[in-house]
């Protein structure tokens, strides 16, 4: 009966005390100050799974794109780091490694591009961290302490390996200082945090919800390193000049994956919200069966006659010059995606023709500014079956309706829209589909890309361009061709990708974008 009695009286107790929960500490307070980007996975040993059991990644490594990659100056500077990382730890960093240490929460913090100085921070274990072969080649580390606890450094030439094991995390750093000061911030005495700084704690609070994958990056910082100058592939330095920050999320489901974009300014733009509508009311104009859809609310009209002009004009001759070329410009655009027929190693040759006398929708436009502008294009296999065509038309929405007589030839106009297209029937087709649904969302900007109906096309189209060069060189004495086999082979090991679209959205302090990739 005392027992009984007893065991009441403990229970009514543990019911009046507080509960205490033990949480854990969100990895993006343990990582110091300084990075210039932040990666973090809800479950990288999962993602890892996925990457190495999927059909993706073995048609990308057996693709000509990655053939060419793997040649490249970046890649050749990764494996050297690599083999320096190896050097230093005193073991081959391989797929093995990168297996055993993907635990589930983690996080990588990039602190130096140059010398891929980072530091890593996975959740796992103790007894699956003292399996990897870190913690059993620690005998070669000189043992150090932070805050109490012990970490492992080893030093080879100008390459560094340090680690750590505590309290279910493992931590593997090419800077002792950022592994010291994470231990630091671990064991819960102050030092520097990156959550404290304005670029992250800015890009947090303006996209709150974490995705499957985020990705938090110094823009400050980063457009100052000459690597990005030189390996930035889509080379828009100029135009990414106004953004200090930014913050990607990415989600996945069985069928789609989903990136959430912000971009935070340094100064205040224009608000582009009120505009947004003009661009899903146009897009009701598309064709169906357009492989590209591209829309824009409020472009401005140089930007809108540059895009007509390589519409109408996509051959133009360029004036031979008698005097040297001047040194390159780095952020400069060599060609653009509408024109992928003309090979960017020949000089260009001079039509025949009279250039279209763009005057008169200069005109136009100069009289009625563009409420928003749309861009279409579908290829087709031309008439004989071996060529292929591409079919292009701009549409520009106008604040009122625009002068027919005006217009002169290779356009429509349809009360505020006017349609100028390279192919009578596309434009006649446009012009008829005032009523049909909208096929892109209200936004500053918007885009429909569909890669399952336009990568046949696409490759035989590449074809066509590199059959020349092809048949002149020896097999085997040459690189793969740029166009039918390193850009195609790419589309098709994302064959399994059906289409992409993206919505931009303009408050003036931040660029929001939210990308979606529908699966076959």
């Amino acid at each position: 009966m005392k027992k009984i009695i007893l065991a009441i009286l403990l229970a009514g107790v543990a019911v009046l005390l507080p509960q205490v929960v033990i949480t854990q500490r969100p990895l993006a307070d343990l990582i110091p100050a300084g990075p210039l980007l932040y990666l973090e996975a809800k479950d990288f040993g999962a993602l890892i799974r996925d990457w190495n059991g999927s059909n993706t990644k073995g048609a990308w490594l057996a693709s000509a794109n990655y053939a060419v990659f793997s040649r490249s100056r970046l890649f050749l500077r990764l494996n050297d780091a690599q083999r320096e990382f190896g050097t230093a730890a005193g073991f081959d960093p391989d797929m093995l490694l990168v297996n055993s240490a993907a635990g589930s929460d983690s996080a990588l913090a990039l602190y130096d591009i140059g010398n891929l100085e980072f530091l890593y921070i996975t959740r796992m274990p103790s007894a699956r961290a003292f399996e990897t072969a870190l913690w059993q080649s620690r005998a070669k580390f000189q043992p150090r302490k932070s805050a109490g606890i012990d970490y492992y450094v080893r030093q080879q030439q100008r390459r560094l390996a340090a680690f750590a094991v505590t309290g279910g995390l493992l931590l593997i750093a090419t800077q002792e200082q950022a592994l010291a000061s994470a231990l630091t911030l671990i064991a819960g005495q102050t030092a520097p945090v990156m959550k404290q700084e304005p670029w992250f704690s800015q890009a947090a609070v303006s996209q709150p919800n974490a995705g499957e994958l985020r990705m938090a990056l110094n823009l400050e910082r980063i457009k100052r390193t000459p690597y990005f100058r030189s390996y930035w592939i889509q080379r828009n330095t100029g135009e990414l000049a106004q953004f200090g920050s930014a913050m990607v999320d990415l989600d996945r489901t069985a069928g789609e994956f989903r990136e959430r974009r912000t971009l935070l300014r340094t100064e205040p733009a224009p608000d582009l919200r009120s505009s947004e509508a003009s661009v899903s009311e146009l897009s009701r104009y598309a064709p169906d069966g357009a492989g590209l859809i591209r829309g824009w609310a409020k472009p401005d009209t140089g930007f809108a006659m540059d895009l007509i002009d390589g519409l109408l004009n996509p051959r133009a001759a360029r004036d031979a010059g008698t005097h040297a070329p001047q040194a390159g410009d780095p952020d400069a655009i060599v060609g653009t995606e509408q024109d992928l027929e003309t090979r960017i190693d020949e000089s260009v040759v001079a039509g025949t023709g009279a250039a279209p006398d763009m005057q008169p929708v200069r005109k136009l436009l100069d009289g009625n500014p563009p409420e928003a502008m749309l861009e279409v294009g579908a290829s087709r296999v031309a008439a004989g079956g071996v060529f292929v065509a591409t079919d292009r038309a701009i549409a520009i929405l106008g604040a009122r309706a625009w002068d027919p007589a005006a217009a002169g030839a290779n356009v429509t106009v349809a009360g505020r829209v006017l349609i100028i297209a390279n192919s009578d029937e596309l434009r006649t087709r446009m012009a008829a589909r005032a009523g049909s649904p909208a096929i892109l969302q209200g936004a500053a900007y918007a885009a429909l890309y569909r890669h399952a109906r336009e990568l046949p096309n696409l490759q035989r189209m590449m074809s066509l361009i590199d059959f020349p060069s092809l048949h002149a060189m020896p097999e085997g004495a040459r690189q793969p061709m740029f166009f039918s086999e390193n850009l195609a082979s790419l589309g098709r090991a994302l064959s399994n990708v059906e289409s992409m679209s993206l919505e931009s959205h303009d408050d003036g302090a931040a660029l929001r974008q939210a990308i979606v990739y529908k699966l076959q």
